[in-house]
């Protein structure tokens, strides 16, 4: 009796900068293969499936973050109350967003709004 091995082999095309372990530097073509083996059991693919989804939209989120964290900065630049408290009040949300679903640790997020709402009062007090 001889046990054999069905895999699935999936190939995923990454974007130009991305290697296949950690960032990527050095030459590199326009796109680089990464190969990975994920075992033929149904469950086994359903996982992989789910991983996928998940990791693109925890990458989607992270760029809402930043980009928040971008604008709300710039508001605070501006010098218009309305514009900051409106932008303070949707970053807070998402930051608490995140941290609920474990994409950003909770001291992570407590440290993002403590050192928004301090970069906000202080500027409201020069104004």
């Amino acid at each position: 009796m001889s046990l054999s091995c069905r895999c699935v082999r999936i190939v995923c095309l990454q974007l130009p900068g991305r290697a296949a372990l950690g960032r990527g530097r050095g030459n590199q073509s326009s796109f680089s293969r990464k190969s990975a083996t994920v075992a033929s059991h149904d469950s086994a693919l359903k996982a992989h499936r789910q991983n996928i989804k998940r990791r693109e939209q925890n990458r989607q989120m992270r760029t809402r973050l930043r980009n928040a964290l971008r604008d709300i900065r710039a508001a605070i630049d501006t010098d218009d109350p309305a514009q900051v408290k409106d932008a303070l009040r949707q970053t807070i949300s998402l930051v608490d967003k995140l941290a609920g679903k474990g994409l950003i640790h909770r001291n992570t997020a407590a440290r993002y709004k403590s050192r928004l709402a301090s970069r906000t009062a202080r500027r409201s007090a020069a104004a």
